[in-house]
């Protein structure tokens, strides 16, 4: 299998009682599209300084954004769930793109 699978949690952005059922998705949306638009930097940078750093960067940048999200009460808004989000998506397109050219 060629490719990279990622499975993230939709949890409610409000609570259980969430009032848009679209919320979580959309909640989902940065993490997702910053990877999307930032891999092909990552690519070109680990052609100039190579994979091993960016990797490593990538993965401690991952772990950052988890934890954001680890550090989250049950009752947040929308806009926490997707800066942390989006710091995952940076550290994936960050990893991914090395990884696949190493």
């Amino acid at each position: 299998m060629n490719g990279v699978t990622v499975l993230t949690a939709r949890v409610p952005a409000g609570g259980a009682a969430s009032p848009a059922a679209g919320t979580p998705g959309a909640a989902d949306l940065p993490a997702h599209s910053s990877w999307a638009a930032l891999s092909p930097v990552a690519g070109r940078l680990s052609d100039r300084i190579g994979t091993r750093f960016l990797s490593t960067g990538g993965m401690i940048v991952i772990a950052a954004g988890l934890a954001l999200l680890a550090a989250m009460p049950w009752r947040l808004g929308p806009g926490q769930v997707m800066i942390a989000l989006a710091v995952v998506g940076l550290g994936m397109a960050s990893f991914s793109a090395p990884n696949t050219s190493a």
